[in-house]
């Protein structure tokens, strides 16, 4: 990537003076502000696991919406930094449904309860990184 030096005084600038989540996002996937962990695992403290989630389809269709796009943004970076996502700070979102106990230990989980649309989900490089790393789900994905 070429210079970001301005960009990312600008950017930083921005973020000190009110804290905008997509902004500091955006820097960080694309390598404009060095990763903060400090940031990224209290931006993870903040979502409240507790509320309802909601997409378009979900309520056309009044089914259960089951991801949290906030989280699922922060796994992207998690997973492009390569964070540990088996540590507690991750422990209230594994048990929020099972796709989200699956993404975040990947080898450890009960692939009796895989459901393979689990895999386009969130189609980002970072999430197929951790993905094509998991010789347990490179069995799992060989056997269907």
């Amino acid at each position: 990537m070429g210079d970001v030096g301005p960009l990312q005084d600008l950017i930083s600038a921005s973020l000190t003076e009110q804290f905008n989540f997509k902004l500091f996002y955006h820097a960080q996937i694309f390598d404009i502000l060095p990763f903060d962990k400090e940031i990224f695992y209290r931006l993870l403290d903040e979502i409240d696991v507790g509320k309802k989630q909601y997409s378009f389809r979900s309520i056309i269709s009044n089914e259960a919406y089951n991801y949290i796009y906030k989280f699922d943004e922060l796994l992207n970076l998690a997973f492009k930094y390569d964070l540990c996502t088996t540590t507690p700070h991750f422990d209230r979102f594994r048990t929020y449904t099972p796709y989200y106990e699956w993404i975040l230990d990947i080898d450890n989980f009960d692939y009796s309860r895989f459901e393979v649309e689990w895999v386009n989900h969130y189609k980002t490089k970072p999430y197929y990184k951790v993905m094509s790393k998991s010789i347990r789900f490179k069995q799992y994905i060989r056997s269907i």
